[in-house]
């Protein structure tokens, strides 16, 4: 027993080593700051959760959806070249029966610190621009406050990531001082980056959570996550249309410019009719769209599968009753369709379905919902 338990130590230190890593390449890559040897930081996280799923106990259906997955992530890594499926499978296969609330506090406060570091070196005049004055793509050219990230988009998206671990923590003691002060710093933000997406996702996420938290019956109610699921058919729908016509139709134009030229850019760099079922490259960095970079980039086959694990972790939120979580999801699908920053980064930690992946892999519909009284 005490041999099992020191193994068990030894695996979970080595993951928590191996999340400080991701996290570290997470900061680097959404600031202006250059990690050295950027490839063997990635490498050696990979290898201490590779180590980690040694020292963990696996049943005979658990390892049928490792090897299914692992075939996936091996198909990808042979056909392009790309190793981040490969990351992200065996990161999320190592986090089974770790503490998902000390890694959440972990990766929350490591953010906030790396945050704080980047954003002083830039004020400070050491490294990094304050603002950055260029055309954005309106038209016009723009001052916007980076605060020493490579743009400012990622000011407000680390500002969501934030606040998603803090929910997920925490949602259950906020109060509405706690919603009003997110909000009021969600618009003083958007005055300095001028992120449209960030500020309506962030939004998007208060909103729900407030909900959830002063109406708890809408955990156990079904609609919540029929919204969920509808709401990631419709950004597929939108992700087609523009991959199948573009600017087609006075309708489409101006979805188009609603979604400011999402639509016209999957038609011209990737529309369906260039995706395949494994493609040869993942050079497309430049369509904000994050479901057209999956199929375009990865192919279809793992499209179709992280289309699948999307719906499948809705439905067992539904059977769990966590509403905080489709929440969580319903942020990160959204901004999927207007950032590609989840799908083609290569920090694993950026695309936080991941981090939910942590304990809905390994045990469906083992938590029965939640009784939750109105």
């Amino acid at each position: 027993m005490q041999i099992i338990k020191k193994k068990e130590k030894i695996g979970n230190t080595l993951f928590f080593i191996g999340i400080l890593l991701e996290i570290i390449i997470m900061m680097t890559d959404h600031s202006q700051i250059i990690l050295p040897l950027r490839g063997r930081v990635s490498h050696l996280a990979f290898l201490l959760f590779g180590c980690k799923i040694l020292t963990t106990k696996y049943t005979k259906k658990e390892w049928i959806i490792i090897v299914l997955f692992g075939l996936l992530g091996a198909a990808s890594y042979l056909t392009c070249g790309d190793e981040y499926f490969i990351r992200a499978i065996v990161m999320v296969v190592a986090a089974k029966e770790i503490d998902i609330y000390n890694i959440a506090k972990t990766i929350l406060f490591a953010t906030l610190a790396g945050t704080t570091v980047i954003v002083v070196l830039s004020l400070t005049g050491t490294l990094g621009t304050v603002v950055d004055i260029r055309n954005y793509g309106r038209g016009m050219e723009e001052a916007r406050w980076c605060l020493g990230f490579s743009h400012a988009n990622n000011v407000h998206s680390i500002l969501w990531y934030i606040m998603l671990l803090y929910f997920y923590l925490e949602n259950d003691k906020c109060s509405w001082k706690h919603y009003l002060g997110f909000t009021i710093a969600n618009v003083l933000l958007f005055l300095l980056t001028a992120s449209r997406t960030g500020a309506l996702v962030v939004q998007i996420l208060v909103i729900g959570c407030a909900a959830v938290r002063y109406l708890p019956a809408l955990c156990r109610n079904i609609v919540p996550y029929l919204l969920a699921v509808s709401g990631l058919i419709g950004c597929i729908f939108v992700t087609l249309l523009g991959g199948l016509r573009g600017r087609f139709s006075p309708l489409s134009m101006k979805l188009d410019d609603l979604l400011t030229g999402r639509l016209e850019m999957v038609w011209e760099y990737a529309p369906v009719s260039k995706w395949t079922l494994f493609p040869g490259s993942t050079s497309l960095n430049f369509v904000d769209n994050g479901f057209a970079c999956i199929f375009y980039s990865y192919g279809i086959v793992i499209g179709v599968a992280y289309i699948v694990l999307l719906l499948y972790m809705i439905y067992h939120m539904y059977k769990t009753g966590n509403g905080v979580a489709v929440v969580f999801l319903v942020t990160v699908i959204f901004s999927t369709l207007m950032e590609s920053t989840f799908i083609l980064n290569s920090s694993l930690l950026c695309n936080p379905m991941l981090f939910l992946l942590f304990n809905e892999w390994y045990k469906p519909n083992a938590v029965k919902k939640k009784e939750v009284s109105a």
